[in-house]
């Protein structure tokens, strides 16, 4: 739910690029450069936060990028220039890049080496699904509510399943009084 659900305020800006080419002026360089300052922020990021999940826990990563990402996406949602647009989806590149090495990391401990690849092969499905929900949502949404609704219901939803995290993550099995499991054990 966690992986998926960050797709939500990432997919919502391709989905809504050529609304904001018509209704802001914009070229398809101001287009491409909001892109790519996003991709070399979820690149740089990918490092950081996977350095930062090692010493300060996934759970806190992942529920600061949901929240730092849904601000982002509101901040998007509300503007009206190409800089705040740019500023908005390079912040939320940086914030996006703390989903997958932490989550990764939250689930790998749960399950032993044995059947970790079968459970995270099942479980990296996540991003498929995202990535198609997010779109159909963003689509639906800029069709039936206008551009800035693509933004803002994400965004929503993505700091509900970071309060959800904040609450229920369980980041050990120790955490819990629960044996660590071994190589040869099952989940």
């Amino acid at each position: 739910l966690s992986y998926a659900s960050y797709y939500l305020t990432r997919k919502n800006y391709s989905v809504v690029k050529t609304t904001l080419q018509n209704d802001f002026g914009l070229t398809k360089m101001d287009l491409g450069n909001v892109d790519s300052l996003y991709l070399t922020a979820y690149a740089l990021g990918q490092f950081i936060c996977g350095a930062l999940g090692d010493r300060y826990g996934a759970k806190k990563m992942l529920v600061f990028g949901m929240f730092a990402t849904a601000t982002a996406s509101l901040v998007f949602g509300l503007g009206s220039a190409f800089l705040i647009f740019l500023f908005a989806f390079g912040i939320n590149g940086l914030f996006q890049s703390s989903g997958w090495p932490n989550n990764v990391k939250a689930m790998s401990r749960w399950f032993s080496i044995r059947v970790r690849g079968f459970v995270m092969g099942f479980w990296t499905t996540n991003y498929q699904v995202g990535g198609l929900v997010a779109t159909a949502l963003a689509t639906f949404l800029l069709a039936n509510h206008g551009w800035r609704t693509a933004f803002f219901v994400p965004a929503v939803w993505v700091a509900f399943v970071g309060a959800l995290l904040l609450f229920l993550l369980v980041e050990k099995p120790q955490d819990k009084g629960l044996e660590i499991p071994g190589p040869e054990t099952k989940p």
